[in-house]
C-alpha cells in the first residue's frame, strides 16, 4: 500500500474535522453516529477520513467497508445477469480490491484500489440496457474518492438550502473551504455555496445553494459577467402574480435591480430589492391564458413581507409554491 504524503495526511484530517463539525451542526444525531469499520489495509487517506467523519444511512452513499459493498455488488450483478441476455460480468471482473461508493438504478460507483493508492479513483459500472453484445467494463468517473465523498457530504449539509443551476464562464474567485478534500466546492459566505452539479463532475455547470436571497443577489451582482445562463427555474418561495409584468413601472420604479441574467429561451431574470431590503428574484411566467403572469421569489424569512408588498398594491396572487 502506497503511503500518503505526511503533509496531505494532516490536511485531510483537518478538513475532515471541519466537515464533521458542519455535519453535526446540520444533524445533531450524527454526533452519536457510529464510525465506519474499515479493513486493516484500507487506503491510508480513506481511513484517515472515516476515522473523523461520522457515517449515516441518510447519506447518498453505500456502507463504505469492502465486505458490505462486495455483497451488494454481487446481488446487483446477479440481477443484471438474469434480466439482460448476454451479460456475464461478475465481481471477479471488477478491480481488486474495490469498495462500493454509491448505488443508483442506473449504475454502481466503485473505488479501484488495485494500484494501492492512498486516495483511490472512483469508476462507474453502468447498468445494462437490454441484451448485451459486447464486453462491459468500468469507466473512470472521479479521480479522487475523497473528492467524491466529501462533495456528497457537503450536499447533505446543504440539503435544506434553496438550489438553482448556473452555467458559468470561468471560475468565480470564492473561498475553497475544503481545498484538499473537495476543491470544487466554493463558498461566498455561510449562506451561499457553489457545488458541482453532482459529485465527481467537472464541467462549468454549478449548483448554487443558498438559504438567504440577499447572499444570492450579491453573488449575482458581483459575478454577473461569469453567469452565462440560469439552467433551472426560480428557487425559494415563489409567488405568482397577475397584472404585474416584470418591466411594469410599478415594479421597476420600486425595485433596485442589482443584476440581470438570461434563463432558458428568452426569459430575463431580475435580481434585486423591493422596499430597499426585500430581496427578490423576478421572472416572467406568462402563459397563453395569463400573459401578464410574473413569478416573484424570495427566501422563507421574507415571505410575509413579499405578500404584504403585493397586497398593498392590489395585485392578485394566482398561486404560491417553493422551488
Amino acid at each position: 500500500m502506497a503511503a500518503a504524503d505526511s503533509e496531505k495526511l494532516e490536511k485531510v484530517k483537518r478538513e475532515a474535522q471541519v466537515l464533521r463539525e458542519w455535519l453535526v451542526r446540520s444533524d445533531a444525531s450524527l454526533a452519536r453516529s457510529r464510525k465506519v469499520s474499515l479493513e486493516p489495509d484500507a487506503p491510508e487517506l480513506v481511513r484517515a477520513f472515516w476515522e473523523v467523519v461520522p457515517f449515516s444511512k441518510g447519506y447518498e452513499l453505500a456502507p463504505q467497508d469492502v465486505a458490505s459493498g462486495r455483497k451488494t455488488v454481487e446481488k446487483v450483478l446477479n440481477s443484471w445477469r438474469r434480466t439482460s441476455r448476454g451479460y456475464d460480468l461478475t465481481v471477479d471482473d471488477l478491480p481488486k480490491p474495490f469498495r462500493l461508493v454509491s448505488r443508483t438504478p442506473e449504475a454502481l460507483l466503485l473505488t479501484d484500489e488495485s494500484a494501492r493508492e492512498p486516495d483511490p479513483p472512483v469508476v462507474m459500472l453502468a447498468a445494462p440496457e437490454g441484451p448485451v453484445d459486447m464486453p462491459l467494463k468500468t469507466v473512470p468517473f472521479c479521480s479522487s474518492y475523497l473528492d467524491y465523498v466529501a462533495t456528497a457530504l457537503v450536499g447533505y449539509v446543504l440539503r435544506g438550502f434553496h438550489s438553482t443551476t448556473l452555467e458559468l464562464h470561468g471560475e468565480p474567485a470564492l473561498e475553497m473551504p475544503l481545498p484538499t478534500l473537495a476543491p470544487r466546492v466554493l463558498r461566498a459566505d455561510e449562506h451561499l455555496w457553489l457545488v458541482p452539479l453532482s459529485p465527481g463532475t467537472t464541467q462549468g455547470v454549478r449548483r448554487a445553494r443558498f438559504d438567504q436571497f440577499a447572499s444570492f443577489i450579491q453573488f449575482m451582482a458581483q459575478h454577473r459577467s461569469q453567469v452565462q445562463t440560469l439552467l433551472t427555474g426560480q428557487a425559494g418561495v415563489i409567488v405568482l402574480v397577475r397584472g404585474l409584468e416584470a418591466g411594469a413601472p410599478t415594479l421597476t420604479s420600486e425595485m433596485n435591480v442589482e443584476a440581470m441574467a438570461p434563463g432558458k429561451g428568452s426569459v430575463k431574470n431580475r435580481f434585486g430589492f423591493l422596499a430597499d431590503d426585500l430581496p427578490v428574484w423576478v421572472q416572467p411566467a406568462g402563459t397563453s391564458y395569463y400573459p401578464d403572469l410574473v413569478g416573484i421569489a424570495t427566501d422563507r424569512a421574507h415571505r410575509e413581507a413579499l405578500l404584504t408588498w403585493i397586497r398593498e398594491r392590489g395585485f392578485p396572487v394566482v398561486g404560491e409554491g417553493e422551488g
